[in-house]
């Protein structure tokens, strides 16, 4: 791996306590070492890929990441793919009263709600319990 600059300067903007005002920095970094820089984006790789499991509250057996992917960092946390099995895990967060709303909210009538409600797996699992 070729590090095409030696250094960069960043404006960086930082407080000590919350509440106190931001100072304004000029950070030098100096990309000495290759074999250190991947080292330190690997720690950093592994922190965003650990967030964005929790976030879907699902840890896998296997995990694949693209660093660009994690690198379109959002408030508050990562990136998530919109794809059907995130959507998933994200529904199952939901309560039943959330996860209707959210139905609803897509235009589903109330009969199909109330159906999905019924053979939701969280709701079976409670249906079954109270028997």
């Amino acid at each position: 791996m070729a590090t095409l600059e030696k250094s960069t300067v960043h404006q960086i903007k930082s407080r000590v306590a919350e509440g106190e005002a931001q100072v304004e920095t000029a950070l030098t970094i100096h990309w000495d070492d290759d074999t250190a820089v991947r080292e330190f984006a690997r720690r950093g790789v592994v922190i965003a890929a650990q967030s964005v499991m929790r976030g879907t509250g699902d840890i896998p057996a296997t995990f694949e990441v693209k660093v660009s992917e994690l690198a379109k960092r959002e408030r508050g946390g990562f990136a998530m793919k919109p794809t059907p099995q995130n959507a998933q895990r994200m529904m199952a967060k939901l309560t039943d009263v959330e996860y209707a709303e959210t139905l609803a909210g897509m235009g589903m009538n109330k009969s199909e709600v109330a159906r999905m409600i019924a053979h939701r797996a969280g709701t079976a699992k409670v249906a079954a319990a109270k028997k």
